[in-house]
C-alpha cells in the first residue's frame, strides 16, 4: 500500500499497541511516494469505483424512482423491496455505472425508506449510488449510512438549497449534482442556465468541493411544447463545459420526448446530440436497447472504447435488417 502511494496508515478500534508500533517501524526511513492526482470524476461504493476521465461518458440508471412509474410507486408503498432490488440487478446487468435511488413519495417515510434501500442495495449490486431527494434531511441520513462516496442529486441555484445541501456534500465527501434552476424557476435560455451554473460552481468553489466532483444538470424540457428547448439545452451544456472548466455535466433524457409518439427514437437522437455538445453522463433507462446503442457507438466515435473492443464483442453478430421490399405488414405492403 505504501508503494502504491498511501501516505497515512493506522488501525481500527481494537488494534493492539504492538500492531501500531509495527506500522510505525515500517514507516521509518520512508518518504511519501509522489503521486499524480487525476482530475477524474469519481464515485464509489464499498466494492467498486466508477470513474470518468475527460471525454468519457457514463450511464446513471433511472429505474429506482417513483416518478411516472406505477409499479415502483406500489413497491415503495407496500415495502416490496424485492421488486426494487430486481430493478437494481437488471440495470447493473444492462450496463449502468451508477444507480439513482429515489424514495420520494409523500405517503411514506422517505428518510427511513431511503436508508433501508441504501443498505439493501449493497447486497445486490456493486455499483455506486446517486442519492436523489429534495429533502436535505433524507440526503444526510442516506449518505451518512452509505459505505462509500455517493453522488448527491440534487442541489440547485436557490440560495437556501445551496446552504442546506453543500455542507452535507462537503462533510461526507460526496460528489454533487446542481440543477440549473433558481428562485425564478428554470431559465428558458442557455445563457440563463449557464448563469445559474456559475452561481452553483461559485458556491462549491467557496466551500471547497473540487470541480471534478461537481456535475451540472441543464434540465431537459419537452420538445413537444417548446421546440426551441432542445437547442437551448445543448447550448447550455456546451457553455458550461466552456466556461466552467473541470465541471461535469449530466442530463435526465426522458422529458425531451414527453407528449411525442415513439419516444425512444427521440430520446436516443437527442442523447447523441447531447454527447456531441459535451454531455458527460446520462440519467436514462439502460434497459432500452436503442439508448445503450447510442452510448456504445459514441464510445467508439469518441475514442473511449479503445480499438472498439467492447463494441465489436457485443455487436459483431448484431443486425437490424429492414424488411425486404414487398414484405406484408399489418395494414398494407412495405414498398
Amino acid at each position: 500500500m505504501l508503494d502504491a502511494g498511501v501516505t497515512i496508515v493506522g488501525g481500527c478500534c481494537g488494534t493492539a499497541p504492538e500492531y501500531t508500533a509495527g506500522e510505525r517501524a515500517l514507516l521509518a526511513g520512508r518518504e511519501p511516494q509522489e503521486r499524480s492526482v487525476r482530475d477524474w470524476f469519481c464515485v464509489a461504493g464499498p466494492q467498486q469505483i466508477t470513474s470518468l476521465r475527460a471525454g468519457h461518458v457514463g450511464v446513471i440508471g433511472e429505474r429506482i424512482n417513483p416518478t411516472g412509474k406505477k409499479k415502483m410507486k406500489e413497491a415503495l408503498r407496500s415495502g416490496n423491496h424485492d421488486y426494487i432490488m430486481g430493478e437494481a440487478i437488471s440495470q447493473t446487468e444492462a450496463g449502468a455505472q451508477i444507480l439513482d435511488v429515489n424514495a420520494g413519495l409523500p405517503e411514506i417515510d422517505e428518510r427511513s425508506t431511503m436508508v433501508e434501500l441504501v443498505a439493501e442495495l449493497q447486497g445486490v449490486t456493486t455499483l455506486p449510488l446517486q442519492i436523489d431527494s429534495a429533502d436535505p434531511a433524507v440526503i444526510e441520513a442516506a449518505v451518512r449510512a452509505y459505505p462509500g462516496k455517493a453522488l448527491i442529486n440534487s442541489t440547485n441555484g436557490k440560495q437556501e438549497i445551496l446552504d442546506a445541501v453543500l455542507p452535507i456534500a462537503k462533510h461526507y465527501g460526496c460528489a454533487i449534482v446542481g440543477l440549473t434552476l433558481d428562485e425564478e424557476g428554470i431559465p428558458p435560455t442557455a445563457e440563463g442556465r449557464i448563469a445559474v451554473a456559475r452561481k452553483i460552481v461559485a458556491a462549491t468553489d467557496a466551500i471547497g468541493i473540487p470541480r471534478q466532483d461537481v456535475v451540472i444538470d441543464c434540465l431537459c424540457m419537452a420538445a413537444s411544447t417548446d421546440q426551441s428547448a432542445p437547442r437551448a439545452i445543448l447550448d447550455a451544456i456546451s457553455g458550461v463545459k466552456r466556461e466552467l472548466p473541470g465541471v461535469r455535466t449530466v442530463l435526465g433524457l426522458s422529458n425531451i420526448s414527453f407528449g411525442l409518439p415513439f419516444r425512444p427514437l427521440v430520446n436516443a437522437t437527442f442523447l447523441s446530440a447531447a454527447f456531441g455538445a459535451g454531455l458527460d453522463m446520462a440519467i436514462m433507462n439502460p434497459l432500452v436497447q436503442r439508448m445503450m446503442d447510442v452510448v456504445d457507438s459514441w464510445r467508439v466515435l469518441s475514442g473511449e472504447d479503445e480499438s472498439a473492443q467492447h463494441y465489436v464483442a457485443h455487436y459483431a453478430e448484431r443486425t437490424d435488417k429492414l424488411p425486404t421490399p414487398g414484405a406484408r405488414f399489418p395494414g398494407g405492403i412495405c414498398r
